[in-house]
């Protein structure tokens, strides 16, 4: 170890990075590896944006970070700000892309999982338009390449869109301004206002909800050599616990999708499975909304 301290720290950096992926592929998953990583990029700034081995763990870091807050219902562990001055806001590579969607994503989670309890209404709108702005930049080789309509029936098809796309970059981008889109909207401030138009706003929220989780489903889906969107829509099926998936034909699927992970990368998925299977079982007809990263 005679390199600088600097790349001592890049090179640890990494390897708790892979430690944590070890530590979320247990059944006892205690978040010590992710403790050690969040606090050596929050004491490290220059590691986030200084390129190399050291600036992409970190975007894994900020990926894992916000996974357990949105799981946890919890605030993040991570300074945001020492991601500001990545090249990844100024560079048009496929990997920047889904950078600037995965940091847009933390965002809406940091927004969501505040400690106060009354959230800032500028702020919201500020996420959303930048949410918007994200997706009118992207280039036109980072749209989808095939898109297909859900089918009726599963035999004919999938239950889910499916969106075949040209970069793995895009997949995970795409995610992830879905994911973003489901947070804000589940976390809106203006459902809180007492008055008869926040009833069609609740409805119009739910709706959005459902739609960018499909669209995030359907991604992992269609594109199953992107391992890495697996973890996210089924981490995000955790999030949820499965109350806005109805359609029993989604339902079936996603369990079988869930299934097809344990297979093909080992990560446990019983325990979820149960879970989802339990919570629709239990046929519950009142709306999802407000009970979403509810803990029981």
């Amino acid at each position: 170890l005679d390199s600088s301290i600097e790349a001592q720290n890049e090179e640890v950096l990494a390897a708790i990075v892979i430690l944590r992926q070890y530590e979320e592929m247990t059944d006892t998953d205690f978040g010590v590896h992710l403790s050690g990583s969040s606090k050596l990029l929050n004491s490290m700034f220059s590691l986030a944006s200084k390129g190399g081995l050291g600036e992409a763990a970190s975007w894994i870091v900020l990926r894992q970070d916000y996974w357990v807050a949105l799981v946890k219902s919890q605030p993040l562990s991570i300074n945001l700000d020492s991601y500001k001055g990545s090249s990844s806001f100024i560079r048009s590579e496929p990997e920047c892309l889904a950078n600037r969607a995965v940091f847009l994503c933390a965002q809406a989670c940091a927004y969501a999982f505040q400690p106060t309890a009354i959230r800032d209404l500028d702020r919201w709108n500020n996420l959303n338009q930048e949410l918007a702005n994200w997706l009118i930049s992207n280039p036109w080789h980072a749209d989808p390449l095939w898109v297909e309509p859900p089918h009726q029936t599963s035999a004919n098809g999938s239950a889910f869109p499916t969106v075949w796309m040209t970069h793995p970059a895009h997949v995970v981008g795409y995610q992830h301004y879905s994911l973003a889109r489901m947070v804000l909207q589940i976390f809106n401030p203006y459902l809180s206002k007492p008055s008869l138009d926040t009833f069609r706003r609740r409805r119009q929220s739910e709706e959005a909800v459902l739609d960018n989780f499909r669209l995030l489903l359907g991604l992992a889906i269609s594109n199953p050599a992107v391992v890495n969107s697996a973890f996210t829509a089924a981490h995000t099926l955790r999030a949820s616990g499965g109350l806005y998936l109805t359609d029993p034909k989604e339902q079936q699927e996603s369990l079988e999708f869930l299934e097809k992970i344990h297979q093909r990368t080992g990560w446990r998925t019983k325990d979820l499975q149960e879970e989802l299977t339990s919570q629709w079982s239990r046929d519950n007809k009142s709306s999802a909304f407000g009970f979403l990263f509810v803990d029981n």
